[in-house]
């Protein structure tokens, strides 16, 4: 073996989609920038080509890049023989089409378009081919609560599951590791999001074949027979420029046919009921986003959408929260609230959420809300205790923005035997902070009701949240927690964790869980699972919500 073969070199790797050709992928500018020298042909790899551009600043010059002897380049080509950065095009065959490779040094994977690049190449080839027990990072975006974005860095190679996430809500998009050994013929490590990272000791002349292996990587779905790796995949954002405009235009049409059966708007951010009084929205007072959403959707009767402009403003219009001593608190776009659900482009299933786009893999989703299907009721008991919700009774100045209380409350004086009120009634747990053990007991039952008004995402998943903490504080047997159950409803005794049941209490019109919510309560559901609890001591259930007549 030879010595350049011995040597070990980091490369970057971006994948062009279909059809697309190397001189459209680079960006006009750059190609302004490197005319007069901007294919320098590689002596012994066919089909390959490179752009190049010199270090133009000679206080820049320092050490000589890796890459100028590795493709072995012209010397008299370049000043002091220095060059900043390097694109090199690789072309393959694949099934009778050709497939090209960028391979980028320095600044060069910059030069490239985005539309032109396939943008999970890197993320697909990593999941193929790391070790999921030798993780080093996890790049994600959760979308539980407040959308955010985190790494979690190990110091030392470490296993998947070990990664403290919720795998239906943090949507991961990057991750890095050491590989499994039957890839370490390629290279050693890798590291995969839109580009490829990878260590390897492959000559130039060995560029070829090492791309028909990434490109069989990159087509595989190996990784989904791997229990640590299969279900990490399944919702992602789309970073796909072309896919995201044509989604958009999607959106778009279903607004200009006035279809709004897969939308709603939600908070941006969860509120506290405490400090909450209401939204301004068009010079309007509203208490509830629905109502905002059933206004903005009615202000479109008259509006023309045929023009892009007129759509766009419609989305830029701005939603104002208030405090209840009349101070802005916070403020928000349409387009930062709306969620879309269920959109279908090119037989894949996609969402909208919080100004981006995800695509659900929809076996997976089918499976989730089967699985979640499964722990819903709809007993007569419950029923009558827990009447329709009447929104022009609840929803009203003075009673809060959802009503809820007034509800909970009207629904335990009607049952006063058997219902405990325990809304707003916050405990300080040993460990767990200042919670609400739940919102309704029923002493016959032994079920603690937890009860949320609408579907929007974040309160579901700040209901479910709600929920599993009770539940472990009462696993746990906290001392406070148990003193302030027994003092609101004057048992001597506490119920241990095989007598109790949790429900879930959802009012809704709709009697329907958005995508998301499936996600984060098959989530929730798994974590009971995991702290000992049967199947039938957790469910939930919609209550019947009649909605305001509209004046």
């Amino acid at each position: 073996m030879s010595k350049e073969k011995q040597e070990k070199h980091k490369f970057t790797v971006k994948l062009l989609k279909e059809k697309k050709i190397a001189r459209d992928a680079v960006k006009e500018a750059k190609c302004e920038e490197l005319k007069g020298e901007t294919k320098e042909k590689c002596e012994k790899s066919e089909g390959s080509f490179i752009f190049y551009k010199r270090n133009s600043d000679e206080s820049n010059f320092g050490k000589k890049p890796w890459w100028i002897d590795y493709f072995a380049l012209d010397k008299t080509k370049f000043k002091r023989n220095f060059v900043e950065s390097l694109l090199v095009f690789v072309t393959v065959k694949d099934k009778e089409k050709e497939r090209i490779f960028a391979y980028t040094f320095g600044v060069a994977r910059y030069w490239l378009r985005e539309e032109c690049i396939e943008s999970d190449f890197g993320y697909k080839v990593a999941l193929n081919t790391i070790d999921p027990t030798k993780i080093k990072s996890v790049d994600a975006r959760s979308l539980e609560g407040n959308a955010k974005d985190k790494r979690v860095v190990f110091s030392k190679g470490m296993d998947i599951e070990e990664y403290d996430c919720n795998k239906f809500l943090d949507f991961i998009h990057r991750i890095s590791g050491k590989v499994k050994e039957q890839y370490k013929h390629l290279f050693d490590s890798v590291a995969g999001s839109e580009s490829l990272m990878i260590t390897a000791t492959k000559s130039k002349d060995e560029l070829i074949a090492l791309s028909k292996e990434l490109l069989e990587r990159f087509e595989s779905d190996d990784y989904k027979n791997d229990d640590s790796l299969k279900e990490i995949n399944m919702t992602y954002s789309v970073a796909d420029i072309e896919v995201t405009e044509r989604l958009d235009e999607e959106l778009g049409k279903l607004l200009k046919k006035r279809d709004y059966s897969t939308m709603s708007f939600s908070d941006v951010k969860i509120l506290d009921p405490d400090i909450f009084e209401y939204y301004l929205f068009n010079g309007k007072k509203y208490y509830d986003m629905e109502e905002i959403f059933d206004a903005w959707r009615d202000m479109h009767g008259s509006v023309d959408f045929s023009s892009a402009d007129v759509l766009g403003k419609e989305l830029r219009k701005t939603i104002t929260v208030y405090t209840n001593d009349d101070k802005e608190l916070d403020s928000w776009k349409v387009k930062q609230c709306l969620n879309a659900d269920n959109i279908k482009f090119d037989d894949n299933e996609y969402m909208f959420l919080r100004k981006k786009w995800y695509k659900v893999d929809r076996d997976f989703l089918s499976y989730v809300e089967k699985e979640v299907k499964e722990y819903e009721i709809n007993d007569e008991w419950i029923r009558n205790i827990f009447v329709d919700y009447d929104s022009e009774k609840y929803q009203k100045k003075g009673q809060g923005p959802f009503g809820e209380q007034e509800y909970n409350i009207d629904c335990c004086n009607a049952n006063s035997e058997q219902l405990v009120l325990f809304d707003r009634k916050m405990v300080q747990s040993e460990n767990h902070g200042k919670i609400e053990i739940c919102d309704v007991y029923c002493k016959s039952t032994k079920t603690f009701f937890h009860i949320k008004k609408g579907e929007k995402t974040a309160l579901m998943s700040h209901l479910w949240i709600q929920g599993l903490t009770s539940a472990f504080c009462l696993n746990a047997e906290d001392k406070r927690y148990v003193s302030k159950f027994k003092e609101c409803t004057k048992l001597s005794s506490f119920p241990s964790q095989s007598e109790i049941k949790i429900c879930y209490a959802i009012i809704s019109h709709k009697k329907a869980l958005a995508t998301l919510s499936n996600f984060s309560l098959y989530a929730a559901i798994g974590k009971f699972k995991e702290a000992g609890f049967k199947k039938e001591q957790v469910k939930y259930f919609f209550i019947n919500e009649i909605k305001a007549k509209k004046n």
